[in-house]
């Protein structure tokens, strides 16, 4: 993914993996680059993942009035590019304009990004479009003009649009980005039975949501309780009992039976809970923000915390972007270091590097050539990341 003139983001790339964490002082830019992808979405549906003549101009209208408040001054120009494989690559572009109008660009290819840049003769864009404010263009040139003429293909473009937004939605599941922040409070006392298919973003509906999953799919029900005692064995069951008219309230059941209340267990496990329940979601979401899991839990319980979300991301085919200042969350990625990205900010612009390819190797390739020994940074990991030998710490 690359990102241009978004806040502090002016440009930067940054490839992400199944599981990444991203580490940095605080206003480094992890914010803004997490907010970019929600701004990407907004994007996407204006302008693919509908019809063209239905584009919704309020919508992009109040995505650049928001652009316009967050800026310190006048943009020109913001890009978002995408490269998913060797098949499919996106590329939005959004021109700003001085009277507060905005023009955009917009391009789907079923071509290699890479050949693109390298032999523009050998394009292959006969399952590509093209949008720009009304504009659609097909590669051949033969189909062209603007929506409700005469020249323009409608049944064609849509074809090709619903073909591609399908292929771009599967790829990048950004459709399907969720920012999980919940609120242990809302969920550990009684709670008004409600209608709840989805969780929302602090799970303060996840009692409902519970009683309702265990009522009309009991199937994925009993999945979840197996994947919490899977993950927390000293917990067996739980249970949604009716304490007060209209009020539910969580239960938890132990291998002995003996039962306790949600404000009875720690809050890490109340955090497992609403994690599972977000995921055994009948249309679960495909990448998860995760804003310091680590907060209110036990540091015993972090590496289980952790190992238990790759485990899920690796069943569920899930992508998960976590943000943190723990050290013990970071050591957890020693093993992987290409999952973490570390965030800088440089003259006002934010910096991203993946600690692996950006940092470890190059100081190690330049500790060969002086000829020392080379060092491994990731045996104590969090130690040196929070001495400054790995970037990411703030400015004394």
């Amino acid at each position: 993914m690359r990102i241009q003139n978004y806040k502090s983001l002016k440009d930067t790339v940054i490839h992400l993996d199944k599981v990444n964490l991203l580490i940095g002082a605080n206003n480094s830019g992890k914010s803004n680059f997490l907010n970019a992808l929600v701004d990407l979405q907004h994007l996407i549906k204006v302008i693919f993942s509908q019809p063209i003549n239905r584009t919704n101009p309020k919508l992009l209208k109040s995505l650049v009035e928001k652009v316009y408040k967050q800026q310190n001054k006048p943009l020109d120009e913001m890009m978002f590019e995408l490269g998913f494989d060797e098949n499919l690559f996106l590329s939005l572009k959004v021109n700003f304009h001085q009277n507060r109008t905005v023009s955009y660009y917009g391009f789907i290819s079923k071509v290699s990004y890479w050949s693109q840049l390298n032999d523009s003769k050998e394009w292959d864009l006969s399952d590509s479009f093209l949008v720009s404010n009304g504009l659609v263009r097909f590669k051949n040139n033969l189909l062209e003009g603007t929506i409700g003429s005469s020249g323009l293909d409608i049944a064609r473009y849509e074809t090709v649009r619903q073909s591609l937004t399908k292929q771009l939605r599967n790829s990048i599941k950004i459709d399907h980005f969720f920012y999980f922040r919940p609120n242990i409070n809302s969920f550990s006392g009684l709670s008004e039975a409600k209608p709840a298919q989805e969780l929302n973003t602090e799970a303060s509906n996840l009692v409902s949501f519970l009683y309702n999953l265990s009522q009309e799919n009991k199937t994925i029900y009993q999945e979840l309780i197996h994947d919490l005692n899977k993950c927390i064995p000293e917990i067996k069951d739980l249970a949604l009992p009716i304490e007060d008219v209209g009020k539910l309230r969580i239960r938890f059941f132990d291998s002995h039976g003996n039962k306790f209340g949600a404000d009875e267990v720690s809050e890490g496990i109340l955090y497992f809970l609403a994690f599972l329940a977000l995921i055994h979601q009948p249309s679960p979401p495909k990448v998860i923000r995760l804003d310091e899991p680590e907060t209110g839990i036990h540091p015993r319980r972090i590496s289980e915390l952790i190992n238990y979300i790759f485990q899920l991301a690796s069943e569920k085919d899930i992508q998960v972007i976590m943000a943190s200042h723990s050290p013990l969350v970071l050591n957890e990625f020693k093993d992987i270091p290409e999952a973490v990205h570390v965030f800088d900010k440089e003259d006002g612009k934010t910096i991203i590097r993946n600690l692996e390819k950006d940092i470890i190797n190059p100081q190690n390739e330049a500790f060969k050539k002086a000829g020392l020994k080379e060092i491994d940074f990731t045996d104590e990991l969090s130690e040196n990341w929070l001495m400054g030998l790995l970037n990411g710490v703030p400015n004394d």
